[in-house]
Parts: C-alpha cells; structure tokens; sequence
C-alpha cells in the first residue's frame, strides 16, 4: 500500500496537502493554513462557537478533518484563552492571604531524645496496638551532632532503629522508681538471688 503525498495549488491559490492512494476510494485532502494568520483565527473562533464553547483537544479533531494548521495545538490554546465566555466559567475566585500562626503552632517542635525514654516501634504490616514497646539503651549520633539511630531494649532483645521508626511515649524511666526496669531478681522481701556459677 503505496501512500504518496502531494501538494495541490488550485485555481484559488489554496495550498492542499493530501494522501493519493489507489486503495482509497476518496482521497483524504486537507487545506493548508499558516499559524498566525487573521484567517486562521477567525476559523478557530468559529469552531470555537459552533461546537458549544469545546476544548484544545475536541477543536484540534475537529479542525483536523478539513485544515492542516501549523502549531494548532498552540493557537488553539491562545484563541480559547481569550474566550470571554470560558473565563466566566473558569474565573477563580479571590482569596484573602492567610492569617499567620502562633509561635508555637508554627516552630516545628522536636522532641529531645535521652537514654531511658519509651518508645514504640514502628511496624509497617502490624497495627498500631501490636507495636512492641522498649527503652533506649544507646544513641548514635551523626557526623553533624544529630541523633539518627537508635539502641532499642525491647521484651525479646536489643534492637537497632532510625528514628523515624520510632514513636516516642514520652514517658522517661530516668529518675523515676516506678518506672525504672532492673536486672536483677530479688525476692519480695528484698533478697538479691544470685545465679548459681557451675
């Protein structure tokens, strides 16, 4: 299936441009139009009108049927642009600029991590209650002074954590007797038992 394309000046000097196939019946010729021309304006601005006000992209297959335009999609856009019509509709209305925030609400609050506060860690797949609760033993700082990793102490071992896989309680064990976890197992009457060395 040969195509051959040729360019047909006609007793109007229009410039046609079309595909002559001997498969098809009727041959497809569309109208040459240059790009910024009063014409070629007009022509969009009639579409425009005639097909209710439609879009880049329905005038573009619309126009595409009989005119061969260059850089269509950009005077398209233009002539609609300009459309008073469609500004009424796409018109935004006029907002007032935002008040300012408190202090407080608007300094992004860190919170201080020290060795004995509780945390949750962070579990993707888990739910929010199945997260494992723990201490901190240890923290890592960086080369600039920030804290990015984390020693955790949790019910089934010592983990290692970024912080931002950490949920802090804030609750701290440091200087509080109830709160503060020992090792060492005594009785209730206060006997310290020992493991016996064999």
């Amino acid at each position: 299936m040969v195509c051959k394309w040729c360019e047909v000046t006609t007793m109007f000097f229009v410039l046609k441009l079309g595909s002559l196939n001997e498969m098809m019946i009727y041959p497809f010729i569309s109208i040459l139009l240059p790009s910024k021309h009063y014409l070629t304006e007009c022509l969009i601005r009639e579409y425009h009108l005639k097909y209710c006000h439609a879009g880049v992209q329905i005038l573009a297959a619309k126009l595409r049927l009989q005119y061969w335009i260059f850089s269509s999609k950009r005077n398209i856009r233009s002539c609609v642009s300009r459309c008073v019509v469609c500004k009424r509709f796409t018109a935004k209305a006029l907002t007032t600029p935002p008040i300012q925030l408190p202090l407080d609400r608007a300094k992004a609050t860190f919170q201080e991590l020290k060795v004995g506060d509780i945390l949750l860690l962070e579990l993707e797949n888990e739910k929010r209650v199945m997260w494992p609760m723990g201490k901190i033993e240890k923290i890592y700082s960086s080369r600039d002074g920030a804290s990015r990793v984390i020693q955790v102490r949790t019910s089934s071992g010592c983990l290692t954590r970024p912080i931002q896989k950490l949920c802090p309680l804030e609750v701290s064990t440091s200087g509080d007797p109830v709160l503060t976890l020992t090792t060492e197992n005594r009785s209730r009457y206060g006997r310290l038992f020992k493991s016996s060395k064999k």
